[in-house]
């Protein structure tokens, strides 16, 4: 067995994280899974099991849409794998100026920049636009993992407000306003609009009002609205586009693809162009993909899919409801079931063993005693497997 690091401190560093992470039943580790079925996209085999998931973000079902794979199949024949290189050096295909157009006029944006993923755009943006100590941003406190480190990377001086809280990002906004008075300072409200763990949604027209008050910029990222919610699927921004400043889009989720996109003013991407490391120094993405992507973009728009999908929230929280379960105040995808932490394995163990998968999240994800099964519904669920699986928990918890 080779044995990591030379250095001691370092090599007793990472066993005493590990070592403490596992006391906690906090250790993370991966399972491989693979498609189980082609009559039922929600199947997998996991571990050698097959399973009913509950566990994707591909909420309209579009990542296996037959239009989907011969879009992919068929640039790929034409582009090969990759891009062959960053955007800025010749690897800015056709496929990659077409889906940012059509991103930007979907979602009422002038203009979109690609990156290869969520985490890369919130970097590349907000290490971009925040400058340094004297720019104040204030994050909703259960704001996404890549946008706390794109803020505080830059440098800004950060602070957390209560989740969806506006009078407090308002008073703490305020209050380090008055302490960082600089001619080029400039003040941020950045937050989610779906929250990808309680499944809640922003209080956008308060956001916008106490930034426009406090003539700061508003950052949303649509991770989990793109396609699900908004007009023609657009997002919850999209009806407020001319009061957000940046809103940053993945496909990951409701699109069933892979990357995201900045939308925002020509100023603003043209900036980001210059000034977004994480655009500049790394390759694009695959052309092939970005073609696929633009199919889902025009399957996104088409309202059955929605209706499917929020048909069967409305039904799981029915039926929850009727089961004796408790239910957030979640009207989305995202429905999290609570679970007691000193149980929380063991019961979603109970929910493999009957046939289903849907993750337990455990601390550090979530606050500590905040474990729950994250429920996460799309459009291709019947309503037979949200029922059996609504049954299987019932049964669980009672025990």
């Amino acid at each position: 067995m080779q044995t990591p690091f030379s250095n001691p401190a370092l090599r007793a560093r990472i066993q005493n994280a590990l070592e403490q992470r596992e006391r906690a039943h906090q250790l993370r580790s991966l399972s491989v899974c693979a498609r189980g079925s082609d009559v039922d996209a929600n199947r997998i085999e996991l571990e050698g099991h097959n399973l009913i998931s509950f566990a994707s973000n591909d909420y309209l079902g579009l990542r296996q849409h037959r239009d989907v794979r011969t879009a992919f199949a068929q640039a790929a024949q034409r582009y090969g794998l990759g891009a062959g290189a960053s955007h800025l050096m010749g690897g800015h295909h056709a496929e990659h100026a077409a889906l940012e157009a059509e991103l930007a006029a979907w979602v009422g944006a002038e203009s979109a920049l690609l990156f290869g993923s969520g985490f890369q755009a919130a970097i590349g943006a907000l290490g971009a636009l925040l400058l340094g100590e004297h720019d104040i941003a204030v994050i909703d406190r259960l704001a996404h993992a890549c946008l706390l480190d794109g803020a505080h990377a830059s440098g800004a001086t950060c602070q957390r407000f209560a989740h969806n809280d506006g009078a407090d990002a308002a008073r703490i906004l305020a209050n380090l306003s008055e302490r960082a008075k600089h001619e080029d300072s400039a003040r941020w409200i950045i937050s989610e609009s779906v929250f990808s763990m309680d499944g809640d949604m922003a209080p956008i027209p308060e956001l916008i009002a106490i930034a426009k008050h406090q003539q700061a910029a508003l950052v949303l990222d649509e991770a989990h609205a793109l396609g699900v919610f908004g007009e023609n699927g657009a997002g919850l921004g999209a009806a407020h586009a001319d009061f957000i400043d940046v809103r940053m889009l993945t496909f990951g989720k409701a699109l069933g693809s892979m990357g995201a996109a900045i939308v925002g003013s020509r100023d603003l991407i043209r900036y980001l162009h210059n000034f977004a490391r994480s655009f500049i120094y790394t390759t694009a993405l695959p052309p092939a993909v970005a073609a696929a992507t633009r199919v889902c973009v025009r399957l996104a728009q088409q309202s059955e899919w929605r209706e499917r999908l929020h048909d069967n929230i409305r039904h799981f929280r029915t039926a929850a409801q009727s089961a004796g379960l408790a239910v957030s105040d979640s009207h989305t995808a995202i429905q999290p079931v609570p679970l007691p932490s000193t149980h929380a394995a063991q019961i979603a163990q109970g929910v493999r063993d009957a046939g289903f998968y849907a993750p337990l999240v455990r601390p550090p994800t979530v606050p500590n005693n905040g474990e729950r099964l994250r429920i996460s519904l799309n459009a291709l669920h019947t309503h037979a497997q949200i029922d059996q699986l609504l049954a299987c928990l019932a049964g669980a918890l009672k025990t």
